[in-house]
């Protein structure tokens, strides 16, 4: 996977917990249920570890053996 499409399928898992998250409190009389927003940390979490990584590699360095992104 290039680096771009990982960072793209990092933010749509971003996006879909959102906005999965948002649509939930519209429709349901309940709170999200706490796996839900476990799950949109998680997300956020490795979007922001991959941006760390990219930040600290050189020009050409691969990003795609990092254990923490890739799970």
């Amino acid at each position: 996977m290039t680096k771009n499409l990982l960072e793209e399928k990092l933010r749509e898992e971003v996006e879909f917990w959102r906005s999965f998250i948002d649509h939930w409190k519209r429709v349901n009389e309940t709170p999200p249920l706490p796996r839900m927003l476990d799950a949109l940390t998680y997300a956020e979490h490795k979007l922001e570890q991959y941006l760390a990584l990219k930040n600290q590699l050189n020009p050409g360095q691969d990003i795609e053996g990092c254990e923490e992104i890739r799970h």
